[in-house]
């Protein structure tokens, strides 16, 4: 409730193996409380499109952003069974091989039927280490040396940036890449799954600043 009392316009759901995991009937009682025109982001990691589509279901979810080894064909069954909007998260590496491939970027442009947008994250989908759940790492990555690929990017999709983004630094990165949307986690947490209510608030202020000039 904190993120959408601060202004954001998307609250994230995990429901992957992870500390921030949440229960499906924890998330849809949260739900339930939110303002309509808060995007509700349930987060999987290579869950089954049953599954996925029971979780939207029952939590009241209106996007479903995925992280894992999905195919274009498995977020197209889950788009087409839920109705929801989809979002593909990928790793800057990823992106980066992209950007020197042309083909990469036919790909992308692909992606547009099936995906509302890509997040762009530092961190690979599924962590290389087994032992290590998948997601963020909560560090950023090289912003000026990805700029020019960013707004090439921006031109396929809606891009979310996501990566070691906190309230000193939102700004620069906003203003170096220009990404439709940012994604903040780690950024304004006093530990995993507990967030900083002022630099929560501290985040959104930023944010909304720069949008106004």
């Amino acid at each position: 409730m904190a993120g959408a009392e601060a202004g954001a316009d998307a609250l994230g759901f995990i429901f992957a193996a992870s500390p921030r995991q949440i229960e499906v009937d924890k998330a849809a009682e949260i739900i339930a409380r939110l303002p309509e025109n808060v995007e509700k982001v349930g987060v999987f990691v290579n869950e089954s499109c049953e599954q996925i589509a029971d979780t939207v279901n029952q939590a009241g979810l209106t996007a479903v952003q995925l992280h894992g080894d999905e195919s274009l064909d498995f977020a197209r069954a889950v788009k087409d069974k839920t109705g929801v909007k989809m979002v593909r998260a990928v790793s800057s590496d990823f992106f980066q091989q992209a950007a020197e491939r042309a083909a990469g970027f036919g790909l992308l442009r692909r992606t547009t039927e099936v995906y509302q947008a890509l997040l762009i994250d530092s961190a690979p989908r599924v962590a290389a280490d087994p032992a290590r759940p998948p997601g963020g790492t909560g560090l950023p990555f090289p912003w000026d040396e990805n700029s020019d690929t960013f707004t090439l990017l921006n031109t396929q999709i809606r891009v979310i940036l996501a990566g070691g983004l906190r309230p000193d630094n939102v700004v620069d990165a906003m203003d170096k890449l220009h990404p439709w949307g940012v994604d903040v986690v780690t950024g304004v947490e006093t530990s995993p799954g507990r967030k900083d209510h002022a630099k929560l608030r501290e985040f959104v202020r930023a944010v909304r600043q720069l949008d106004r000039l």
